[in-house]
């Protein structure tokens, strides 16, 4: 008889090293393949796991500097580098957000308040809401998923805020919370490492 075309989920990608499957899943994207990882070992290596962890961070530790500058610079707020600098040096007893600043550039300043605005809203929803429910609040409300969708360079990584959302859905099945979700995260990322039982299609078929 006559060979029939396979389809796409008739097709499996196996191979001996995860280290090769943050660029194999980057290259299927580009192309646009449909496909389900079985378990991610790369949404903890790029920048939205970085930028979640450090705003989980600050809302449960405030005078955590690094995690503050740090999202100063991603896209939840992209302060200029001269905003930066003269955040840099000031509050030698540093609380995020506690004092009033400054800014000679419209364009930080308007990117600070609405910064804090989301920071504070998020303060005031843990506790109360769910981790997912909060991923939430983050990633859309703050425009970060309208950013990433916004260049075709970027748009193949908000698959990992999918890793990342379900997740957050087992750890709340778990009872864990924020600082439990952040006593998970701290030592992987960064790292190359499996996020065990999540699987995701990237695209739709």
């Amino acid at each position: 008889g006559m060979l029939k075309k396979p389809s796409f989920d008739d097709i499996g990608i196996l191979y001996r090293k995860s280290s090769i499957q943050m660029n194999l899943e980057k290259e299927l994207r580009h192309r646009e393949i449909p496909y389900t990882v079985i378990e991610s070992t790369s949404s903890t290596l790029e920048g939205i796991a970085y930028d979640i962890f450090n705003f989980l961070q600050l809302v449960v530790y405030p005078s955590d500097k690094l995690a503050f500058m740090a999202l100063l610079n991603s896209p939840f707020a992209r302060i200029s580098q001269k905003g930066q600098s003269f955040l840099r040096g000031s509050q030698e007893d540093f609380e995020a957000f506690k004092d009033e600043i400054s800014f000679d550039l419209d364009s930080d300043r308007i990117a600070y308040d609405n910064l804090k605005t989301l920071y504070l809203r998020v303060k005031d929803m843990s506790g109360h809401y769910t981790l997912a429910e909060i991923l939430d609040e983050i990633y859309f409300t703050s425009g970060y998923h309208t950013y990433i969708q916004s260049s075709g360079n970027l748009s193949v990584y908000s698959e990992h805020y999918d890793y990342l959302w379900e997740l957050a859905g087992k750890l709340d099945a778990d009872g864990i919370g924020i600082v439990g979700a952040l006593d998970f995260l701290r030592p992987i990322i960064g790292k190359s490492e499996k996020l065990d039982g999540i699987s995701i299609g990237s695209i739709e078929s």
